[in-house]
């Protein structure tokens, strides 16, 4: 998934996946090429972009994954590319 959002409210949005902007990373793309190719999504490390992967909760088979990747390029919104993957 692939979205933009009003940067006053992406910490509601990490805090409802389980994380916060703390603990994103400069510089990471959190997928892997084959992500990318899959997607078809174009995401650059040079950009000002952070990543984050968020482990499954408590180790359930019902709750997925997440590969997180937040691109600050834009000074009014920043993109939020989201993966979700069962473990």
């Amino acid at each position: 998934m692939k979205f933009g959002i009003g940067k006053g409210d992406l910490n509601g949005l990490l805090a409802s996946m389980g994380t916060d902007e703390e603990k994103l990373h400069s510089g990471l793309i959190a997928f892997t090429s084959t992500d990318l190719e899959l997607t078809g999504w174009s995401l650059d490390p040079a950009h000002s972009v952070k990543g984050v992967l968020v482990p499954t909760k408590d180790g359930g088979m019902k709750s997925p994954s997440q590969k997180i990747t937040i691109d600050y390029s834009d000074s009014n919104t920043v993109t939020v590319y989201i993966l979700a993957m069962k473990p």
